[in-house]
């Protein structure tokens, strides 16, 4: 027979136990302690016997009440033995079946089951075909995926305060050269999510928008842009990279200690036609040779959504 020496409200006692239950009377000393300093929170203390008795009765009626709670009618099964379980599981059948007929009321697939048999029931419920596999399978699962990249673009939209915030009410959010307003490409998003959907159920591709060519402007001039800047004597505006470096719309510039210039380039902005997919990028440019003009240009990052703005850091290895 083993001893335990346990410590409730500061007193410590000696209690036996059988072998190798030490730890679990450590364990319920531990609860029977809380609850003694709890009731010596509320009521003082009152004395060591009659909080010993107070926390007994507490936990005496918690004990009664998770009892009450857990009770079910025992269950004979077919070996005469009680199994508590039995009904529990009887009552999930019977929430299971409510959940089905639910289910076929409102057309819903409903699959019970587990593994990949459960699966192929939900796709031929769903479908009205098999479990697609190969090439139908990976199509599948690219059109899903395109469900979801359009769900997440219409529910966190790159360009949300020119839909919600201040910038709705000024002028770029507004419609221009016969394309709808910002707020309507947006709104147009239901729309193609269900088109998607039904793609997925006829197990055919869905084919993205493809967002139309940047035209320019026939006023731009480089010179005439140069031509427009006053400086001081001594100093001079060129020309450090243009469309031929993948600059294209820029809309934030950052450099790094090593004399990069990142620009972060998007055609879409300040819309994108809904469900076009993101394109704009981040580009990198070098001034190789001191000339004060960039001659090394390299895609930093790709197929963003509106980069409205860039931060870097240096890490030392």
């Amino acid at each position: 027979m083993a001893q335990v020496d346990i410590t409730v409200n500061n007193q410590n006692f000696l209690i036996a136990c059988e072998d190798g239950q030490e730890d679990r009377l450590l364990d319920l000393s531990k609860i029977v302690d809380d609850k003694v300093g709890e009731l010596a929170a509320q009521v003082g203390q009152v004395g060591q016997t009659r909080l010993l008795v107070m926390a007994a009765l507490v936990i005496a009626d918690e004990l009664v009440d998770l009892r009450e709670t857990v009770k079910v009618t025992p269950v004979q099964n077919s070996d005469d033995t009680s199994v508590s379980a039995v009904a529990c599981i009887e009552e999930l059948s019977k929430r299971i079946e409510k959940i089905a007929d639910l289910a076929a009321e409102r057309k819903v697939p409903f699959v019970s089951g587990d593994g990949e048999d459960m699966v192929a029931s939900f796709i031929e419920q769903l479908s009205g075909k098999p479990e697609p596999d190969g090439e139908a399978y990976e199509l599948m699962c690219v059109t899903v995926a395109e469900k979801h990249r359009l769900w997440c673009e219409y529910w966190r939209p790159a360009n949300w305060k020119c839909i919600f915030g201040d910038d709705s009410r000024r002028i770029f959010a507004k419609a221009a050269h016969g394309l709808p307003s910002i707020q309507e490409e947006w709104a147009s998003y239901p729309e193609l999510i269900a088109e998607v959907e039904k793609a997925i159920l006829a197990g055919k591709p869905w084919k993205a928008p493809v967002a139309p060519e940047l035209t320019g402007s026939g006023e731009a001039g480089i010179q005439k842009e140069l031509d427009s800047f006053e400086v001081l004597e001594g100093f001079e505006v060129n020309l450090f990279a243009d469309e031929s470096h993948g600059v294209r719309n820029p809309l934030s510039v950052r450099w790094d200690a090593s004399g990069r210039m990142y620009v972060a380039c998007s055609d879409v902005y300040p819309q994108i036609e809904a469900g076009v997919r993101g394109y704009d990028r981040v580009i990198a440019l070098r001034d190789t040779n001191h000339d004060g003009k960039a001659d090394e240009s390299t895609v930093f990052a790709e197929d963003l959504l509106i980069p409205t703005g860039m931060e870097l850091s240096l890490i030392h290895i």
